[in-house]
């Protein structure tokens, strides 16, 4: 099932592709969350840009849970793509886009980059980005 920025479902014959499209604008950072269980067969999961071109991808033949992040390079409608192949399992992948670069861009301008809540903003991020918090 599909609910805005999820999708789930759970199989015990997935062989095809499901395909669900998002749209990024130049800038914008994209992170997947991704939870895999895998019983039997493959499943590959792709984040396509909107050439068609495979940003990322990954085949899975055993149960992972992981995170993927990218940062739009072009505005476009992006393709998450999730492909099984005699399949026997479930996958949950849930995803967010954010603006923070726009959000710096525009705060520059005006600035308000020192601004006590900007910087505190700035400073969860870092330490996400480098696990220090989840």
């Amino acid at each position: 099932m599909n609910y805005g920025n999820d999708f789930e479902a759970s199989y015990q014959l997935f062989d095809g592709e499901e395909r669900e499209r998002i749209q990024l604008d130049a800038g914008d950072t994209f992170s997947l969350s991704y939870e895999v269980d895998v019983d039997d067969g493959a499943l590959t999961i792709q984040f396509v840009d909107p050439d068609g071109n495979a940003i990322w991808e990954e085949t899975f033949l055993e149960d992972e849970k992981n995170v993927f992040d990218f940062t739009a390079k072009a505005s476009g409608r992006y393709s998450l793509v999730v492909a099984g192949d005699k399949a026997e399992g479930s996958f949950d992948l849930s995803w967010d886009v954010g603006e923070l670069q726009h959000f710096c861009r525009q705060n520059h301008r005006e600035g308000l980059l020192n601004h006590p809540d900007f910087l505190f903003i700035q400073s969860q991020v870092i330490q996400y980005r480098f696990g220090l918090i989840k």
